[in-house]
């Protein structure tokens, strides 16, 4: 029998390779202190954990290229790249949101895609505001204009 991930040599029936600690795929009745059937230490799945000793396959988290996106649009929305960069923030910050939720953990940059997020819908909601004062201030204009 061989390990899966580093191909050493195993013995028949172990769980965990000694190497690289990837667990093997053929699982076996769980031994150990924490096993035991009315053990007040005993855990629900004492087999799935490494004994001491066995390390742990770790991967590492990366961040989501869209939060990143997200991120410095809603920056340059505030800084020259008025409503594009706005729009852009919200768009990517809500696609890295999901793709971060649906990740299971294996992706991050959750905080900058909700910054990016905030970023923009307070740049849209501006532009917005401003856009209904021009409006609004156009039309007492043309009103003015009309009456005197």
């Amino acid at each position: 029998m061989t390990c899966t991930f580093c191909e050493a040599s195993l013995a028949s029936g172990t769980r965990y390779c000694p190497q690289c600690g990837t667990v093997v795929d053929e699982p076996h009745a769980a031994v150990g202190h924490h096993a035991g059937k009315g053990d007040p230490y005993a855990t629900p799945h004492a087999d799935v954990y490494a004994p001491p000793g066995a390390y742990a396959q770790f991967t590492p988290q990366i961040t989501s290229n869209l939060a990143v996106i997200s991120l410095v649009a809603g920056i340059a929305s505030w800084f020259g790249i008025f409503g594009i960069g706005a729009i852009a923030a919200v768009i990517t910050g809500h696609m890295a949101r999901r793709e971060i939720r649906d990740s299971n953990g294996r992706v991050g940059g959750d905080g900058m895609a909700i910054i990016g997020l905030i970023l923009g819908y307070a740049q849209i909601l501006i532009i917005a505001v401003a856009l209904l004062v021009v409006a609004v201030v156009f039309i007492a204009f043309a009103m003015a204009a009309k009456h005197g």
